[in-house]
């Protein structure tokens, strides 16, 4: 028959459970990373716009700046006076005009760091700084503003200039021989700060689409840090993370950037994401402890009842399962299946005892028929003697049937010494002298270490008769009985030797002798006496005795092997 195989339990709230959790627990997992990615991408997209406002600040800035240069140069008329001025005196009354309209103007916008004003004749050059710049800053920006010639490409657009801790930018406007000049000190842009906390590791700076620095501690650094079309960039800057957000300042080669450390998931999440993430945890820790509590308390029970009834069914029925059980109905399955083991047990010990009784009451039947068949024959032998009137002969052997009788029937056990059934033998042939004058020769070899080992009763007697009862040789009779300790195969046995010279066993009688487990003569009236032996051989040693037959030319053997470790036979 084909097998099916069925799942068990174990799989099924396996798959069960997990068919629940992996879903929930895999949507939870994305609603929880779309929520994440999505704050991180938030707060990006706040520090751009906020980066993009102060960015729009300085390109107004700067527009201003140059459309104010343009209106005092080509529409003031103090500038065109001081540009065809000849004399040093009047360049400086009207540059001094100038000047008092730009301080205005330089306390207006809070980068501005101040006006140049130069003209090549006179060599008149007029500086107005709204902070006090170092000395070498303060030549480095004269060398620069009073060179003999700029190229076209200054005239144009802001220049980056450096100065000893920064870089400013200058716009230049004017004539060949005359220049209004303003500088913007990008790192006086503080007002777009005020919002990161003084010991925070955040900086904000200006920088060229380039990426070089113009102002912070990043300038002096000689830090790079390249242009991306991207507004945000994930860098390695000081053996640390960090992002790089940064926003373009109009058509300028500027930009303005905050480089701040690359926080943490967590940091990005506020607090009802946080108690999202939280629950998630608990839920993933909630189901493993549900696992672990229903393979504690069901799976492992369960396992645990399978496998003894594996072993019951096997025949182990001394085998209990564990009734402490918390489920109720695992308790009442387990406590069932105890009591079922215990009828079985109990069941099995009466069907044992029952065998038991029917084997005695068989192997009483047995020696019941090997007396009677022995007892027809000694009255046989005292009928002849009564019609040969031999009175004295009959007187002798009552009395000595008596004493024999007393044997046997004292002897009424499963088993005697071996002294005792070759005294039997004895008896049986003296009876065998007086009823019939016979007198067979006796001849036997009996170790010393073995007259006292149990055999069954008649057991050697069976034989003996048999071997007179059947002989062939009317004269002269030879009986040979021998018993030794033999071992075959690590098993110790008793071996006893019957032998005649009776003729032997004709063919097919040996054939029914040596297969006694094929017939049944137990309720017959032919080979009774040798089925006995060999019965109450099987039922006292569990089938360990064994009975063999053979013939020696004319000589009939029988050998029968009696197990030494059985019912305590040393």
């Amino acid at each position: 028959m084909k097998s099916v195989t069925r799942p068990n339990i174990k799989r099924i709230l396996y798959t069960a459970f997990l068919a629940i959790s992996i879903p929930t627990l895999f949507l939870l997992f994305l609603l929880t990373t779309y929520t994440i990615r999505r704050q991180i991408k938030s707060d990006r997209e706040d520090i751009h716009i906020q980066l993009t406002q102060e960015s729009s600040n300085m390109e107004k800035l700067l527009q201003r700046s140059e459309d104010q240069l343009t209106n005092l140069t080509a529409l003031g008329t103090d500038f065109q006076i001081f540009h065809y001025s000849d004399t040093k005196l009047q360049k400086f009354q009207y540059a001094y005009n100038i000047t008092e309209i730009l301080k205005p103007l330089l306390n207006q916008d809070t980068c501005l760091g101040g006006f140049f004003l130069y003209s090549t004749q006179a060599d008149y050059y007029q500086p107005l700084y709204k902070l006090h710049y170092s000395y070498p800053d303060q030549k480095l920006m004269k060398d620069f503003i009073t060179q003999p010639e700029h190229p076209a490409r200054e005239r144009n657009c802001w220049i980056p200039f450096s100065l000893s801790d920064r870089t400013v930018l200058i716009r230049m406007v004017g004539y060949d021989t005359s220049i209004l000049a303003v500088m913007v000190d990008l790192s006086l842009d503080d007002s777009f700060s005020l919002n990161i906390p003084a010991a925070s590791d955040i900086r904000l700076f200006y920088a060229s689409k380039a990426g070089q620095p113009y102002t912070s501690a990043l300038y002096s650094e000689n830090c790079v840090f390249p242009y991306a079309k991207n507004y945000f960039t994930k860098l390695t800057y000081d053996q640390k993370t960090y992002q790089l957000i940064r926003s373009s300042i109009g058509d300028y080669d500027l930009q303005l950037c905050q480089l701040m450390p690359y926080r943490g998931i967590l940091s990005h999440l506020n607090l009802f994401q946080k108690i999202l993430i939280i629950v998630l945890c608990i839920l993933i820790t909630s189901m493993s402890l549900i696992l672990v509590y229903l393979y504690k308390k069901l799976i492992f029970p369960i396992q645990t009842l399978t496998t003894t009834m594996s072993e019951v069914g096997k025949g182990n029925l001394s085998l209990r399962t564990n009734e402490i059980y918390d489920i109720e109905e695992l308790h009442n399955l387990s406590v069932t299946f105890n009591q079922m083991l215990d009828n079985i047990q109990q069941l099995k010990l009466e069907t044992y005892e029952k065998k038991l009784d029917l084997q005695q009451a068989r192997l009483q039947y047995l020696q019941l028929q090997i007396r009677p068949h022995f007892y027809l024959n000694c009255l046989k032998g005292l009928f002849s003697m009564a019609e040969k009137k031999q009175y004295g002969e009959i007187q002798e052997s009552i009395l000595a049937l008596s004493e024999y009788f007393r044997y046997i029937f004292k002897n009424n056990k499963d088993c005697v010494s071996l002294t005792e059934e070759i005294h039997s033998v004895s008896s049986y042939l003296t009876l065998q002298k007086l009823y019939f004058g016979i007198e067979p020769d006796l001849i036997m070899d009996i170790s010393a270490d073995v007259t006292e080992i149990q055999v069954p009763p008649l057991s050697i007697l069976t034989f003996v008769e048999n071997s007179i009862k059947h002989r062939s040789n009317l004269n002269e009779i030879k009986l040979q009985i021998k018993a030794i300790p033999a071992i075959i195969d690590t098993q110790h046995y008793l071996n006893i030797t019957i032998s005649d010279n009776c003729g032997g066993f004709p063919s097919d009688t040996l054939n029914v002798l040596n297969h006694l487990d094929k017939h049944d003569f137990l309720y017959k009236d032919y080979n009774v006496g040798i089925y006995n032996v060999y019965y109450r051989l099987n039922l006292t040693y569990n089938g360990q005795g064994r009975l063999a037959f053979y013939n020696i030319g004319q000589q009939g053997c029988v050998e029968l092997f009696i197990p030494l470790a059985q019912k305590g036979i040393d």
